[in-house]
């Protein structure tokens, strides 16, 4: 059982959201998980991060967008910072990358114990896991997220 945390959600929505946003058609989102941890893989096929800031993702006033975009004086370059900020108050660590097909990934990952409970204690979410390879994939076409 997973316990239930405003702090992961607010964070994993955030970084879904910004995938949606620089995605040209697909976001990917994959989740893996074993004896030891938990992992949350968000994907895009859209320009990907800037090698000059690949680095710092995740520092306060870092913006990825083009500073040609009209959008891009409404972005304090805050979102990622506090996605990641929330998400590392979980337990979790955070992998920025650029995909070789192209697009961007990001990795969330927590030690297992860090984000269950046995006794079912504040948890929202109860995942069994039946045979096969753990995980699975979820895959939003067109840019947004189905209702």
């Amino acid at each position: 059982m997973v316990t239930r945390s405003p702090e992961a959600l607010y964070g994993l929505g955030s970084l879904i959201q910004n995938a949606i946003q620089f995605a040209r058609a697909r976001v990917e989102l994959r989740t893996a998980w074993d004896g030891q941890i938990v992992e949350v893989t968000i994907s895009d096929d859209g320009p990907g991060f800037s090698p000059d800031i690949l680095d710092r993702l995740g520092e306060p006033y870092l913006s990825t967008r083009d500073a040609d975009d009209p959008r891009s004086d409404l972005h304090m370059g805050l979102g990622v910072f506090i996605a990641a900020t929330l998400l590392e108050r979980t337990g979790a660590t955070l992998e920025f990358r650029n995909r070789r097909q192209g697009g961007a990934s990001v990795k969330v990952t927590w030690p297992r114990d860090r984000i269950e409970h046995a006794d079912g204690a504040g948890c929202g979410v109860r995942q069994r896991h039946r045979g096969g390879a753990p995980g699975g994939a979820a895959r939003f076409a067109g840019g947004r997220v189905p209702s």
